[in-house]
């Protein structure tokens, strides 16, 4: 023991030696920029040879300790959208690099894989947090409009989370639901854009051919829309808190011109004077003889418009993120809170966001990760178009937005918050809800309630286990639950109650649960870590996997009537159902559904490249879809592409200006199967009225009245799934040392077996339609992308992105069958779209307007001192209701008769674009950054509902467009009505337009290329300004970063088009009618001012 004592004593020298001559370590810090000094938050510095990494700070900042031991190490620096760059290390000395901009160089998700853009076989558009910072507002889809090539993504209309309409490629069904496949980090979900805040999006990249989408299968022929939320990073155990604020307001752009009091008064007493017989009780509420009309000149006129929406709506948005972790855990938690009011009375909306994800590396092989998103939304106010809960066409026609446009311009020196319609010259009262159908649209809109309240749940978790360097497994789950609640109450005032309450209060309750379950299995097998001669020069990845995708709809309302007088809103919405019925009356029934749908999937995918140069990738996907029959259930996908860089071949050397050009091509097929549920069934349903008079039809029976059933449509067995054949040929550069990017995309799709509702049943049948896969569509296109950055200074940068696309819609077939009309729904009219072969879905049918009829167009009799039509002249009496006149709105004939007819109906517009885009350019001047993006759209038609409605003098009391200020009259400057031909040309000498028609309601709204306007338009989308403050009493307060800000949000429009806005879409529940405008909440115009703050 001694002796073994004495030995170590002895060699302690020795160790003391050894240990100090261990190599040590240097501690290094750097910065890491962009190529314009912007700092990088997240980029990734890893010692070059090595596992050891960091991530940089939000001020860009690393720290990164390096062995001592005699060698040269260098490290490398990568960031996502710019080029990888090694840089050697010179002792501890502070480094500081630039990445230069790469967008062919990210990476992106395809088909359950992570892949370099640069090596891309399909079309894909993407857009990264980076260009999203510039646009604080509150909406995703609204972040997107127009910054994404081939994807039209448009809001229904300017209210507070409105819904909106994502296309891409102008879209392949013509009757099923067109939007794309959702996937939130790697888990499906349904409307994902609706429940996301900006602020949390990382990137978001959309797959447009079928090489990329077949690998989804279901639902991918509309396109793919692939999000990744922003996850934690490695910051060494340190927390980094960001706070992105931002208030503001809204106003009203732009208001519609109606008459002022003195024009609106003239033209009712000649309305009056020109009916047969006169209108007395009309006399008496404005003027009892023409001197009377002169005193409205100088009558103030009250802005209906201004007062409901021209307030200066207020909005914050406030969200708080937390990000950090180390090697193996990385985390990421936000919340956030909008709360917007919008420009028209009593609209508010109000949503709160919880976001949290988290990333664990387990061991060598193993990672998991889960996420978690909460929203709870409220979004009160009846709207302009959803003001009444009926969906018949005789409440339609009066919307709120009517009620601002057509109500009288002036009162009698009363407040217009309480004013009650009196405008009889006497005083005498007319109630606020006249029976001419106007209403005081502010006390409209405070009779009645509407609160859509949704909470939506929305988990998803991950499992990556890696078997060895050549295989791995992943297992995705993700459960979604979304609830939503709407309560409407309508009061006395109100048109659903004088028509469906009989004039007492009437309220609904209508409760929807939509539950998803989501879960793919994925084996995954690659050579790209190999290190044998093949694998050196050629990668091949083999992927297999299954999923499978459930979704339940869960549905209940109830719809109580016959309130009390006086009752409240929250009063009645608590007492549903409790209410007793008149004698003779019975309550609505409650009504309730529970619908499950599932799709199980298998699929496989095979890619291979031979050293960066040549690409190959074939995918299959096999579905099974419950709603089909077992007969036709499974849907088979397959898709091909190739890729070849010439740019890498010796013949490409000499131009030394292309840093990379590459060449794909892809051919594949993708599923729809967004139909109805039970289509293959026939259905039976209660026999009731028609909502919400939803009032039993049956016989009695032992004192009771018993209901019965009845078949309610057609089953078809044979019913399959829509299927989207794709071809594409793109073309990818990068020049000028990528300081210039393009791609360019030209594609064909033709979607076949498309589902109509064929009409044409024989009556043998006993049904009058049946749904058939009997269509096909064709969308051909060119799409391009450019990004470039013109100029590159120490102090100064200024970058570009530009997108353009073109596609030509067109219906192919529609299985034999004669044109097909279809009603939007807008004024109650019928067949103002049609669905023809030959042409674009989305096609407006109506009558061609031929100005108005000319004094030469007629035959006068003095004597009785009336006008009879030539012969010959087109007359559109059985059209109109009312024989010609002159002055009056005339039709064009176009079948060969002068008798105006259905026959004569013919397309007067579509809503297809014939190009969009958007271009966005950036500048940075030292602490100094700003931002311009303007959109854009040419080509499409827009069906003015509004337009035909405001221009009705079928009302009597109700005001018009400022445009017939300068109508044929018939009434001279006495107040006398005019007969003679002489006098009455005279007289409309200078007439630009008809006289308004006053013919029954029936006959009033029929479609007509006038109501047709050009919704192309260029606008100012988005101007915003900011300023990065950087000083010394920042960093000892440990503030990292802080940025503020002023933006402009849809500033200005140049656009011919006569409504409030050309991006409208108010009946955007069927692909067939596009572009109607009808009474839709107005877009607003925004002013923020906001600050981003980093600790």
């Amino acid at each position: 023991m001694k002796r073994l004592l004495l030995l170590c004593l002895a060699l302690l020298p020795c160790f003391s030696l050894l240990l100090a001559q261990t190599p040590g370590v240097t501690v290094i810090h750097g910065r890491i920029t962009d190529d314009t000094g912007n700092p990088l938050e997240g980029a990734s510095v890893v010692l070059a040879g090595s596992k050891k990494g960091v991530q940089t700070d939000p001020n860009g900042a690393f720290t990164l300790s390096v062995p001592k031991d005699g060698h040269r190490h260098r490290i490398s620096v990568s960031y996502v959208g710019f080029t990888t760059q090694e840089v050697a290390i010179e002792g501890d000395a502070p480094l500081s690099v630039r990445l230069a901009h790469a967008s062919a160089e990210d990476e992106i998700v395809i088909g359950y894989q992570r892949v370099q853009r640069r090596d891309l076989t399909g079309a894909v558009s993407s857009v990264t947090a980076r260009q999203l910072k510039d646009i604080p507002i509150n909406s995703a889809a609204d972040a997107l409009s127009g910054r994404l090539a081939g994807v039209e993504v448009t809001s229904d209309q300017g209210a507070p989370g409105s819904d909106f309409v994502v296309k891409s490629r102008g879209g392949g069904s013509i009757t099923q639901d067109n939007s794309p496949l959702y996937i939130v980090d790697g888990v499906q979900v349904d409307n994902a854009l609706s429940f996301l805040a900006p602020q949390d999006i990382a990137s978001i990249d959309f797959l447009k051919d079928a090489a990329s989408t077949a690998i989804y299968g279901a639902r991918g022929a509309n396109g793919v829309m692939i999000i990744t939320t922003k996850g934690g990073r490695n910051t060494n155990g340190k927390m980094s808190i960001s706070y992105n604020g931002l208030v503001g307001f809204s106003e009203l752009p732009k208001e519609l011109g109606v008459m002022d009091p003195y024009n609106y008064v003239e033209y009712q007493w000649e309305r009056d004077h020109y009916l047969s017989p006169q209108d007395s009780a009309v006399i008496q509420m404005y003027a009892q003889n023409w001197s009377d009309v002169a005193s409205y000149k100088t009558k103030p006129a009250t802005d209906w418009q201004h007062l409901v929406f021209g307030r200066h709506a207020f909005f914050e948005t406030h969200n708080v993120s937390l990000n950090g972790g180390n090697a193996s855990t990385q985390y990421n938690v936000s919340l956030t809170d909008n709360e917007q009011k919008g420009i028209m009375l009593n609209s508010v909306f109000s949503r709160k966001l919880a976001n949290f994800r988290l990333d664990q590396t387990v061991t060598d092989r193993l990672k998991v990760g889960i996420s978690f998103r909460y929203n709870n939304q409220v979004v009160d106010g009846a709207g302009t178009t959803n003001g009444e809960t009926t969906t018949t066409s005789s409440v339609q026609s009066f919307s709120n937005l009517r009620q601002t446009v057509r109500y009288t311009p002036y009162i009698f020196g009363q407040n217009p918050q309480t004013y009650n319609g009196a405008y009889f010259i006497d005083g005498t009262d007319v109630s606020a809800g006249n029976s001419l159908s106007l209403i005081n649209p502010i006390l409209l809109s405070a009779a009645q309630y509407r609160r859509n309240t949704t909470n939506v749940l929305d988990m998803g978790g991950y499992l990556n286990y890696t078997f060895t360097p050549w295989l791995s497994f992943r297992s995705t789950f993700g459960y979604d639950n979304n609830n939503l609640r709407a309560d409407a109450f309508d009061d006395t005032l109100t048109i659903n109650s004088k028509l469906n309450g009989a004039s007492l209060p009437i309220a609904s309750i209508t409760t929807t649960v939509v539950s998803t379950l989501n879960n793919s299995n994925v084996l995954t097998y690659t050579n790209a870590q190999g290190t044998s001669r093949f694998a050196r020069h050629n990668t091949i990845s083999v992927l297999a996997g299954q999923e499978i995708y459930q979704t339940e709809t869960k549905g209940y309302s109830i719809t109580t009537k016959y309130f009390p007088v006086g009752i409240s809103a929250a009063t009645a919405l608590a007492n549903m159902n409790l209410v007793a019925p008149p004698v003779g009356s019975v309550q609505p029934l409650p009504t309730s559904s529970d619908v499950l749908s599932r799709i199980a999937s298998f699929f496989g995918k095979v890619t291979y490249d031979y050293e960066k140069t040549f690409f190959a990738t074939a995918t299959l996907r096999a579905d099974g879809s419950s709603k089909f029959s077992s007969q036709r259930m499974w849907g088979y996908f397959p898709s091909t592409s190739v890729a070849w860089r010439i740019s890498n071949e010796p013949f490409f050397q000499k131009l030394k200006f292309v840093n990379d050009a590459k060449i794909r091509a892809t051919y594949g097929t993708a599923g729809n199967n967004r139909i109805p549920d039970f289509l293959y069934l026939t259905q039976f349903v209660t026999a009731t009225g028609t909502a919400p008079n939803t009032t039993p039809v049956g016989y009695g029976l032992n004192g009771q009245l018993n209901t019965g059933f009845a078949p309610s449509s057609l089953g078809n067995n044979l019913l399959q799934w829509e299927v989207t054949h794709t071809k594409n040929l793109g073309l990818d550069l990068s020049l000028f040392e990528g300081r210039l990017t393009s791609t360019t995309d030209v594609y064909w799709d033709n979607t076949q077996k498309l589902l109509i509702d064929n009409p044409s049943l024989p009556t043998s049948s006993g049904y009058n339609n049946q749904f058939q896969n009997i269509g096909s569509t064709s969308n051909k296109g060119v799409e391009e992308q450019l990004s470039g950055f013109p100029v590159q200074r120490k102090n100064f940068s200024w970058n570009v992105s530009f997108n353009i696309s073109f596609n030509k819609n067109i219906i192919t077939n529609i299985g034999g069958l004669p044109p097909i009309p279809v009603a939007s729904g807008a004024l109650g009219t019928a067949s103002d779209y049609i669905i023809q072969k030959g042409q674009p879905v989305g096609s407006m049918y109506g009558y061609l307007s031929d100005g108005f009829y000319q004094i030469s167009d007629f035959n006068y009799n003095a004597t009785t001192q009336t006008y009879t039509l030539k012969k010959g002249v087109a007359n559109d009496v059985g059209i109109t209701g009312t024989a010609p006149q002159p002055g009056v709105m005339k039709l064009k004939g176009l079948n060969g008769d002068s008798a105006i007819s259905a026959a004569d109906r013919t397309i007067i517009g579509n809503a297809q674009p014939k190009f969009f885009g958007g271009i966005n350019q950036q500048f940075i001047w030292k602490n100094f950054d700003a931002s311009v993006f303007v959109n854009f759209s040419y080509g499409n038609k827009i069906f003015d509902a509004n337009r035909i409605e405001f221009s009705s003098g079928y009302t009597p009391g109700a005001n018009l467009l400022s445009v017939f200020d300068n109508r044929w009259r018939n009434v001279d400057d006495n107040g006398n009505l005019v007969k003679d031909p002489v006098a009455l040309a005279a007289l409309n000498k200078n007439a630009t337009i008809w006289q308004p028609s006053v013919s029954g309601s029936s006959t009033v709204f029929n479609p007509i290329s006038w109501a047709v306007e050009d919704g192309s338009f260029i606008r100012l989308n988005n101007v915003s300004i900011g300023y990065t403050v950087q000083s010394n009493l920042l960093r000892r307060a440990k503030v990292t970063r802080l940025r503020i800000y002023v933006t402009g949000n849809n500033l200005y429009v140049w656009t011919h088009y006569s409504g409030y806005d050309p991006e409208v879409n108010t009946r955007r529940a069927t692909p067939t009618t596009p572009g109607v405008d009808y009474s839709a909440y107005p877009r607003s115009r925004n002013y923020v001012f906001g600050v981003n703050l980093t600790l």
